[in-house]
């Protein structure tokens, strides 16, 4: 056990006789731990990415936003002189209360878990429906482009003609490198083009695993919020339902769950059909410029992530071959005669 980590716990918070600090190994960008006291309290520690710690502030402030409105937000806790955050040996660390809370594997989301994950992602849209929330500055939402793309995939394969064999991460990604090169070609799209609206402060990473349902189904805590930023709830819909409802291999029963997921939604903040296609091809554009895993994998030496880029690039798969049709029955949501749209 670090000492010295226990020293700076104890002096920052009014935290006594802490027994362990446990590393937790779930978790794909961070560093998470659970703290235990002799009194069998628990905290959970995370300690931030260098690029989070950067804003932090905005982050603390739109957690508190949300959880003062009603949304079931875990929020840190505070240090003795009010922070929400501390410092220890040039890492920023956020200490939150331990929750015990119940994971639902993706498989195994109901309608009901379904229904009520979009509806709260509803409410917390609403909450930008009359403008900006009084939180002092925040970051814009990602655009993407082709000129970074390209570049960033010449630098990661100078990287790879380095290595005297490759192993299957690096066909993998050499797989999704072309393509995402030949979608890049197809297109020739730029991120105007789209033109949705930054209408919302949004969650960011909005998705089952950053969730905690209770025993009726309902959305008990979320968490997570690193990726926060001012941007379109249209694109941040198109991001849940594709992660959360449209599984591999993307056949009838991914459909109905993104149909649950889009009426659910509906019944309270009613969406726009034109913005929702625009976003629709717009996640669809972000996905094969973006090149998140692999940046995580060759330039920030991240392996954790790994476990999930098959599954990525089939979605890519899917979505080159089918943007179309998923655009088409998606649009058609609202129609209860035809609950698939086809």
């Amino acid at each position: 056990m670090d000492q010295s980590l226990v020293l700076t716990l104890e002096k920052e918070f009014s935290i006594v006789d802490i027994i362990r600090i446990q590393h937790v190994e779930l978790g794909y960008l961070t560093d998470n731990f659970v703290v235990y006291t002799a009194k069998n309290q628990k905290y959970f520690l995370k300690c931030q990415r260098h690029e989070t710690a950067r804003i932090l502030p905005f982050i603390e402030e739109t957690e508190l936003f949300f959880a003062k409105n009603a949304i079931p937000v875990i929020c840190p806790l505070q240090t003795k002189l009010g922070n929400a955050h501390f410092i220890h040996e040039v890492k920023t660390y956020t200490l939150y209360p331990f929750v015990l809370g119940t994971h639902i594997p993706r498989d195994e989301l109901t309608k009901v878990h379904i229904q009520h994950f979009a509806q709260n992602l509803a409410h917390m849209h609403m909450l930008s429906k009359n403008g900006y929330p009084l939180i002092t500055s925040f970051p814009i939402q990602d655009f993407w482009s082709k000129e970074k793309t390209l570049q960033g995939i010449k630098k990661i394969r100078e990287i790879l003609a380095q290595k005297k064999s490759q192993d299957d991460f690096d066909r993998l990604t050499e797989e999704s490198f072309s393509l995402k090169e030949k979608c890049i070609e197809q297109y020739a799209v730029v991120y105007s083009d789209t033109a949705l609206m930054n209408d919302a402060l949004l969650h960011g990473d909005y998705h089952d695993y950053n969730i905690f349902f209770n025993s009726a189904g309902y959305v008990q805590h979320i968490f997570d919020f690193e990726k926060a930023c001012w941007g379109s709830r249209m694109f941040e819909i198109n991001k849940a339902m594709r992660i959360s409802c449209f599984r591999f291999p993307f056949e009838e029963a991914s459909y109905e769950k993104c149909m649950i997921f889009l009426r659910a939604y509906d019944e309270i903040y009613p969406v726009d059909i034109d913005e929702l296609i625009r976003a629709c091809y717009e996640r669809h554009y972000y996905s094969f410029h973006s090149l998140w895993f692999e940046n995580e994998h060759y330039i920030l030496k991240n392996t954790r992530t790994d476990s999930l880029m098959p599954i990525e690039l089939a979605k890519l798969k899917y979505f080159s071959q089918n943007i179309e049709t998923f655009v088409r029955r998606i649009s058609h949501f609202r129609d209860s005669s035809n609950p698939t749209g086809q």
